[in-house]
Formats: C-alpha cells, sequence, structure tokens
C-alpha cells in the first residue's frame, strides 16, 4: 500500500503535473502548429483528432496572423472536396461543422494579442522540444 501510494506521488510530481502544467496555455501549441497547411500528419501528431479544426481555433484565440488564411484555405478544400464527392454525407457534414465553428470564431474576440515571441517552444523538463515535427 505504501509502496504504491510513493509510486503514484511519484508520477504525479515527475510526470503528471510537469506535463500538465507544459501545455497550459493555448499559446504553448503554437510552435508546433507552424506547418503547412496540406501538412495534417504534423498536426495530427500534435493535436490528435480533429487537428484541423483545433489548429483553426488555436490560431484565432492566439491572434495568429495567418489564423484568416488558413480558415480560407481550409473551407475552400471542403468546397471543392464537395463538388467532387456530392453525395458523400461525411464531406458534407464536415464542412456544415467547419462553417460552424468559423462563424463562431469570426463572432469572437481572440483571447490574446499576437506577439513572434510565442512561437518560440519552452523548455520541458529542462529539455527544449523540437518544434515542426
Amino acid at each position: 500500500s505504501f509502496k504504491i501510494k510513493s509510486l503514484l506521488i511519484d508520477f504525479w510530481n515527475f510526470d503528471a503535473k510537469p506535463f500538465f502544467d507544459y501545455w497550459s496555455n493555448l499559446s504553448d501549441f503554437l510552435p508546433f502548429l507552424e506547418v503547412d497547411f496540406e501538412d495534417y500528419r504534423s498536426m495530427n501528431n500534435v493535436l490528435g483528432v480533429d487537428a484541423i479544426l483545433k489548429k483553426m481555433i488555436i490560431w484565432w484565440q492566439c491572434s495568429h496572423p495567418k489564423s484568416l488564411d488558413f480558415i480560407n484555405h481550409r473551407e475552400q478544400k471542403l468546397i471543392a472536396l464537395r463538388q467532387s464527392e456530392p453525395k458523400n454525407q461525411k464531406v458534407e457534414k464536415a464542412l456544415i461543422q467547419f462553417l460552424e465553428i468559423k462563424q463562431r470564431l469570426l463572432q469572437t474576440s481572440p483571447l490574446l494579442e499576437w506577439n513572434e515571441a510565442l512561437l518560440q517552444p519552452k523548455p520541458y523538463k529542462g529539455v527544449f522540444p523540437k518544434a515542426n515535427i
């Protein structure tokens, strides 16, 4: 019982807490999202499921200077995909979801003012992680 408790405390102090402290702010993701608009793999590596929508939201909330370009690029891709696959319900659903999120974002003021310094990754456990995975 003492050993289990000790292991849990160590896990919290040396792994879990530092991890959540590191990713405590939306802007912490920015250095890892500076990839080409079409680099879905890198976005998925950082953000997982629905990475494109998450990137769109993070960039908007952080006032990223390319956020509108990214939003417009993605919208055009979805519209083109719908035109090439008009009966694909997944594409239609993705476009509707995208447009709803876009509308909400455009009605929302960003949380942060843009600053180039936000693109510098901060150290995790004393080591600087590689950005642009």
